[in-house]
């Protein structure tokens, strides 16, 4: 797969910052490659913002159970939030590549268990994305 340069040195960034965690490399420089090609930065960072919120939230939710008190409301926003982010996944999936779009479909937005969990991945890798932003707007880059 061939990306840009700007998405290439990305993915350095953002493989120093995560200790090179990213498990779903290839499929996040497609996305961010399409985001800056199709001027859908905006729909990237929203995105982005989600996946960590989702990914997080899923942490807790693992972390305490479901008998802990909060978990239902935990569930209803992780509910709410992995939707509105599965709508966004899907807007920039659809400026991707033409033959890149099923499996990209198959893999993240199907409603399958393997289908969350793999998007569960994607939206740690973009947890990562999002932290580098955070840190090169407050300077600490």
């Amino acid at each position: 797969m061939t990306v840009t340069p700007s998405t290439a040195r990305l993915l350095s960034e953002l493989d120093r910052l995560s200790s090179d965690a990213l498990t779903c490399r290839d499929d996040l420089a497609v996305l961010l490659d399409a985001a800056v090609l199709a001027g859908e930065t905006r729909t990237l960072d929203s995105l982005s913002f989600l996946a960590k919120f989702v990914v997080r939230t899923h942490g807790i939710m693992t972390r305490i159970g479901p008998g802990a008190n909060g978990y239902d409301v935990l569930q209803r926003e992780f509910s709410a939030n992995l939707e509105k982010a599965r709508d966004l996944l899907r807007s920039l999936i659809a400026h991707t590549p033409q033959d890149a779009r099923p499996r990209l479909e198959r893999d993240y937005l199907a409603l399958r268990p393997d289908a969350l969990q793999s998007l569960l991945a994607l939206y740690r890798d973009l947890s990562w994305y999002k932290n580098y932003l955070i840190d090169t707007r407050t300077g600490k880059r």
